[in-house]
């Protein structure tokens, strides 16, 4: 009984990592084309300039915490994590 249920295991368990890593890769190919589109797609909206220009006029000293902090990385992070994950759900098998 001890080898029917450890053999049992041993294949669900191997069966989970190969849909594991089936699910990274699927993930990791959908964020770089996720990134590719957005960098495509970013200059074509009208406001960017705008969000760019009220951002450059900014004080100094504002400046430098944004940098401290890395603002500008988190919020890539944050917004690309939200695209991919707005996207990953709506893909059935994934999702």
């Amino acid at each position: 009984m001890y080898a029917i249920m450890n053999s049992c295991f041993s294949w669900l368990m191997n069966w989970l990592v190969k849909l594991g890593g089936l699910a990274t890769i699927v993930t990791t190919i959908l964020t770089f084309v996720l990134t590719a589109g957005i960098s495509l797609i970013l200059p074509m909206i009208p406001g960017v300039s705008t969000i760019s220009d009220k951002i450059g006029s900014l004080d100094g000293r504002v400046m430098w915490f944004l940098d401290l902090f890395q603002v500008p990385t988190c919020l890539t992070i944050v917004f690309g994590f939200l695209v991919a994950r707005f996207v990953l759900r709506r893909i059935p098998f994934i999702g």
